[in-house]
């Protein structure tokens, strides 16, 4: 009998050889309870399910539900934050905390109205309203996390920026946004992310603005572990929705490479970056030359005349 992960797998691999997301029905809201349980049971990575995020203080409250109004947006970017994000965090630290994440328009809308430190629904399209795209058409989806194996060293007095730099290191997110109790932090994965961190915890306000991994933030967290991700996860992702690869050494056929023992053999990480025309404004022409980022971006940052053919001009 096969194992439950490598059921997994061929499910995740079999719909993407079809062209499917992880689930192809054609899902409604719901409007039973039998409905929303099924609902429940859409399993978005190898550890979490759809009703994983369903939670609201503000929905028992107020007695309203916490229903999505397009499922299948949900589910689809609901699916890339947890296979690309989550899952890494909990793989690498251990069991991570939910503490708020997929908000429809109505509660959302209720808490903003409410002064429940929620931003309006125009501001959470992509964010914590999962099945809505922003302004822009883009799509994304967003969960407020702990993880509790940092919370027991920030309360003893470590850096949040240590955490911030980790996942700015290793992970594709869009935006972090971070908060005094228990070191909680907004994550967020976007189909165009903007990768800026922003804090409430002293040092406060912004601390990375759009720029790609860089070596020198390693001194923040020297004891922290190296990024973990099984088998399972990477196999289970189409190669071409691999959110990472190594840095200075040749990706392996998953696209990264994994030890025996599911450990990343290379632990410096690069996001593979969304669309043709990168923001590199922050980048120098050695760290791009490093992290091996394509000849496109290598000529922009050198300049006009500077290496770039014309027919590479005219290829962009």
């Amino acid at each position: 009998m096969p194992s439950k992960e490598s059921t997994y797998e061929l499910q995740i691999d079999l719909k993407a050889e079809k062209g499917q997301e992880k689930d192809s029905m054609n899902r409604k809201t719901p409007t039973s309870v039998a409905a929303l349980e099924n609902l429940g049971r859409v399993r978005l990575s190898q550890s979490f399910y759809f009703r994983d995020f369903l939670y609201s203080e503000i929905a028992n409250f107020y007695g309203i539900p916490n229903i999505p109004e397009d499922p299948e947006l949900a589910i689809r970017f609901g699916t890339r934050l947890c296979e690309e994000l989550l899952e890494p965090l909990q793989q690498t630290f251990g069991r991570i905390a939910i503490r708020s994440a997929y908000r429809s328009p109505t509660i959302n809308g209720k808490g903003n109205e409410k002064g429940h430190n929620c931003g309006s629904n125009e501001s959470n399209y992509a964010a914590h309203i999962w099945d809505k795209n922003d302004a822009d058409g883009f799509g994304g989806a967003m969960a407020c996390v702990v993880v509790p194996w940092f919370t027991e060293r920030y309360e003893r007095g470590e850096d949040w920026r240590a955490l911030a730099y980790w996942i700015h290191n290793h992970l594709p997110y869009s935006t972090l946004t971070f908060f005094p109790r228990l070191c909680a932090f907004n994550i967020g994965w976007h189909e165009r992310p903007t990768r800026s961190i922003f804090s409430y915890i002293a040092p406060k306000g912004r601390l990375l603005a759009g720029e790609l991994p860089d070596p020198k933030y390693a001194h923040f967290y020297p004891e922290f572990p190296a990024l973990r991700v099984s088998s399972a996860i990477t196999r289970g992702i189409p190669k071409a929705r691999m959110p990472m690869r190594p840095i200075g050494s040749r990706a392996g056929a998953d696209g990264c490479e994994i030890d025996q023992n599911g450990r990343m053999t290379n632990g410096r990480i690069m996001l593979e970056l969304l669309g043709d025309e990168p923001d590199v404004s922050h980048t120098s022409l050695a760290l791009a030359r490093e992290l091996g980022l394509p000849k496109n971006v290598l000529d922009r940052l050198q300049g006009p005349g500077k290496g770039s053919s014309k027919s590479d001009a005219d290829s962009e």
